[in-house]
């Protein structure tokens, strides 16, 4: 059974990136996994868990079912749960011919490591009553207060903890990003309209982009469920936020960020951090 992962070498994330693997093969249970897992935070081992999860339909099909996500143990002077900014994080996954579970006779193939490190703790507040978000960098404001437009009644925004998934996107095909940040955006009503400084925030598809259109940024809630900005505070967004930073909504009227709706890790209590496998 072979394993990948989410995370890349060598890369600055923000401090919500979770550690992500694909599993090749459901497993009974995470505990081998678990047992063969170690962390580092600053060449400290940390303790902590993996949640297991049904993989998305795009992943599924390319042959892996299922996924963990990697939390660690908040320290108990941690004022968030996020790993702490500016840190180096190490994950030694040494997997290769252990059993998945005692008498599986299931075999991981393969053995991974991790390295990566945080940047500033970039975390911005997304408040759809007030209709403002603003950006902080290791606890100051990065950026003047900026108004937004959140999703309507009928399409409401996701509340929660979210994380940057993605800026922008690839032309299809190749390595090369579209121009400023362009995103093809279909929903209902329309088809492949290019989205300037999009921002990824759910596999579903919420973004923060720039919709200088919407006139009603700072006065009301219109959207499909996207963070609309004025073209100025999307561009500086898109620029300025890493994949991994973290997002924090509330008072959009929609319900909390499902886990499985790309990094809604930190929408679940720790406890669901217990190694633990879906059953279908």
């Amino acid at each position: 059974m072979h394993i990948k992962l989410l995370n890349s070498d060598g890369v600055t994330y923000g401090v919500g990136e979770p550690i992500v693997t694909y599993l090749s093969a459901r497993i009974p249970n995470g505990d081998a996994f678990a047992k063969a897992t170690t962390v580092k935070v600053n060449g400290q081992v940390v303790d902590g868990a993996w949640h297991f999860e049904n993989s998305d339909q795009d992943i599924a099909a390319a042959g892996y079912p299922i996924e963990g996500h990697f939390r660690a143990n908040p320290a108990p002077a941690a004022t968030t749960p996020f790993w702490p900014a500016h840190a180096n994080i190490e994950m030694d996954l040494r997997t290769q011919g252990v059993a998945t579970a005692p008498g599986s006779g299931q075999y991981f193939d393969d053995s991974l490591t991790l390295r990566f490190s945080t940047g500033a703790a970039q975390i911005s507040y997304v408040d759809c009553g007030a209709l403002t978000m603003i950006s902080t960098s290791d606890g100051v404001q990065a950026h003047p207060t900026m108004p937004i437009s959140c999703g309507k009644t009928d399409t409401p925004t996701y509340e929660g903890t979210k994380v940057v998934m993605q800026k922008g996107e690839d032309v299809p095909g190749t390595n090369t990003p579209r121009p400023n940040g362009t995103v093809l955006m279909t929903g209902t009503g329309y088809t492949n309209v290019p989205i300037l400084w999009s921002v990824r925030v759910t596999q579903s598809g919420e973004y923060v982009h720039d919709l200088q259109s919407n006139a009603a940024i700072g006065s009301a809630s219109t959207s499909h469920g996207c963070t609309n900005l004025h073209a100025d505070d999307a561009k500086w967004f898109y620029g300025w936020a890493q994949l991994g930073d973290v997002l924090i909504y509330s008072n959009s009227g929609g319900g909390t960020m499902p886990s499985w709706d790309g990094l809604g890790d930190w929408n679940l209590p720790q406890s669901e951090f217990n190694n633990e496998t879906p059953d279908s």
